[in-house]
């Protein structure tokens, strides 16, 4: 299968497929966003009653309806459920309400902290490097590229040469080895946030937030070590591998 941003996987069988078609009038049904870390819904409009599935921040399903405290949802399989509005938001609304500042995608990025590293996770149950910064920008209403590697080539350049006095918070941080003369290929292997006063917010073994200054107990001297530059995402909406949720063929 292939996601938004372009990226090629595979997926269990136990998946709903659509047409262009039906993916197109799915899309034009209105949505609820789910906006807590974690949620559950339910087959009624009471948190006593069955539940249907678990559910994580950033997930979209179709709004059928509202009752009381509850969104009454539909799943791309069929499924009904109740979202609590408490845990929710109508995604029209809540891409008109989005803060796509330096403040808000660090305070988006702390409320990660402490959630487990997990290769090839990108949800609040589990976060590789890559699926972090692409969370917290997903959830500004960004689409960013998949893998570190694949995101190191978007954006503005901020800096290569380890001046860190020219970044600001929101840049994305990518470390891995340079290229030499004995080897010319760059590595790229890992990505971070940067959140200011040269700290970073990144995921390994967990997120957790490091430094690059030498004298800040959170130093982080491996990856400081090997910084390869930084990129800049706010104000490069709509450039090479960065897309707005709403200009994303997937979701029109």
């Amino acid at each position: 299968m292939q996601t938004p941003e372009g990226y090629i996987g595979w997926v269990s069988d136990a998946i709903k497929t659509m047409t262009e078609a039906e993916l197109h009038e799915y899309n034009k049904k209105p949505k609820v966003v789910v906006t807590g870390l974690y949620a559950l819904s339910y087959e009624e409009a009471d948190i006593k009653s069955q539940t249907v599935s678990n559910l994580v921040i950033g997930d979209m399903l179709v709004l059928k309806g509202a009752k009381g405290r509850f969104y009454q949802v539909t799943y791309p399989d069929g499924r009904e459920g109740y979202i609590q509005k408490s845990e929710a938001e109508e995604l029209k609304k809540w891409l008109e309400d989005i803060e796509f500042t330096q403040e808000s995608i660090v305070k988006t990025a702390k409320q990660f902290m402490g959630i487990p590293y997990v290769w090839g996770g990108a949800s609040s149950k589990g976060l590789d490097c890559s699926g972090f910064t692409k969370l917290v920008y997903f959830l500004h209403g960004v689409i960013l590229q998949r893998d570190a590697s694949q995101q190191a080539l978007t954006g503005k350049l901020v800096d290569e040469t380890g001046d860190f006095s020219k970044l600001q918070p929101g840049d994305l941080l990518f470390f891995g080895t340079k290229a030499t003369k004995e080897n010319p290929k760059e590595r790229v292997v890992h990505v971070a946030i940067y959140i200011g006063n040269k700290r970073f917010i990144h995921a390994s073994d967990y997120i957790q937030i490091g430094s690059l200054d030498p004298v800040d107990p959170l130093f982080d001297k491996y990856n400081t070590h090997r910084y390869l530059r930084a990129k800049r995402i706010i104000g490069e909406v709509n450039t090479k591998g960065i897309e707005a949720i709403s200009e994303n063929v997937f979701y029109k």
